[in-house]
Parts: structure tokens; C-alpha cells; sequence
């Protein structure tokens, strides 16, 4: 799947430097190309991601998800800090799982609340836990982002599923796939539920 893109950007490169004297739409064309082809990529990355972790087995130690956490949210800083974003943190559970995977998941998750609360003058991500009527384990990721409407959540986690359009939120749509894939591997669960313009809730149980 890679030879045929770099193929598409070669040429289109080669061809946009015969044409001597081309016009601002013909440039728009060649950037379209361009784009497409960069965003290709990405999803032919995810999508060996995804296929990888279904294979990986799972490595599990005691993992203090306040620490993993916070070094997730370390990550994101500059972006926070220049948009102000409130983080709103509680404390969490020690967990037994795998480490690597673990972070995985919280990286995409935070990652889609600071992204989908860009267009909020006012961003706030809660992150916390308590236990449910079974005493598991269930920490949820919060934001007051663009949310999505519960008729399309079947389509949440699967691959290639999109909720928003590209010119609204950039991504590839396997974000979430992986995300759900590590949490089955644990033997645990993810939900969602949102309201259009008002934010999403992921739940995760352990």
C-alpha cells in the first residue's frame, strides 16, 4: 500500500514542477494530493497498530494509573497550557495490567478530549474513577467538547469509524479500535455516552 502512495506523491511532485506557470487552483489540486497522500499514511500506521495489538500478548504488572496518568497528561502540556485547558484529575486505582498498552489508551483518550474541545472557549477534562455496583474498578475520561449523537455510538469503536468529517477534527478513525482492543485484552469493558455540543464520557471497567 506504500509504493502506490509514493508513487502518487513522486509523480504528482515531478508533475507540479513541469507545469512553468500554474494557477492558484491548480496549486490547490497538488496540495489536495499531497494531503490525501500524508493522510493515507497515517492511517496505514494505525491500521498496522491495530493489527500488531490484536497479536500482543499482554504483560501485566501492578500499574498505579495516577502516575501513568500524569506522565500521559505531561505529554500534552504545551498544548494545555496555551489553551488553558482545566485538567481536572482524581485520584485512581492501582490496577494489574499492562503497562505500554495501558498508556496507549489514555493517550488516545485524552488525546480526542483536548482535540474535540478546541473549538470551546472554555475546555475542562475530568479524569476519575469509583467503583461500580460490582466493586470493579471503572475510571472515566470527561470533556465539554463537540460530543456526538448516541444514534451512531455502535460505530464508536469500530475501524475507519468516523463521527465528526475530517474538516471538523482531523484523524484516521482507529484510535479508538485500539483502544477498545487493549481494554478486551484486560478483560474489561469501554462505554461512551455524549450529547451533541456538550461533551463525551468514556467509562472504562476493570
Amino acid at each position: 500500500m506504500r509504493a502506490p502512495l509514493r508513487h502518487i506523491d513522486g509523480f504528482s511532485k515531478i508533475l507540479k514542477d513541469t507545469i512553468s506557470e500554474s494557477s492558484d487552483e491548480t496549486n490547490r489540486y497538488f496540495s489536495k494530493i499531497s494531503d490525501s497522500v500524508i493522510q493515507m499514511g497515517r492511517m496505514i500506521d494505525d491500521l498496522l497498530k491495530f493489527s500488531r495489538l490484536g497479536r500482543k500478548s499482554i504483560q501485566k504488572t501492578e500499574v498505579d494509573l495516577n502516575i501513568l496518568v500524569k506522565n500521559v497528561i505531561n505529554q500534552f502540556e504545551p498544548e494545555i497550557t496555551s489553551r488553558k485547558i482545566k485538567m481536572e484529575v482524581g485520584k485512581l486505582p492501582v490496577i494489574n495490567g499492562d503497562s505500554g498498552l495501558l498508556q496507549m489508551v489514555f493517550e488516545n483518550l485524552i488525546s480526542n478530549a483536548i482535540k474535540f474541545t478546541s473549538k470551546k472557549e472554555k475546555a475542562i477534562i475530568e479524569i476519575g474513577s469509583y467503583k461500580d455496583t460490582d466493586q470493579k474498578n471503572t475510571i472515566f475520561v470527561k470533556d465539554n467538547g463537540a460530543g456526538f449523537d448516541m444514534a451512531y455510538a455502535s460505530k464508536l469503536f469500530g475501524v475507519f469509524q468516523r463521527l465528526h468529517t475530517q474538516s471538523e477534527f482531523e484523524g484516521t478513525g482507529i484510535g479508538l479500535a485500539n483502544v477498545k482492543q487493549i481494554i478486551h485484552k484486560h478483560g474489561g469493558t469501554i462505554t461512551a455516552k455524549s450529547e451533541i455540543d456538550n461533551g463525551a464520557t468514556f467509562f472504562i471497567t476493570l
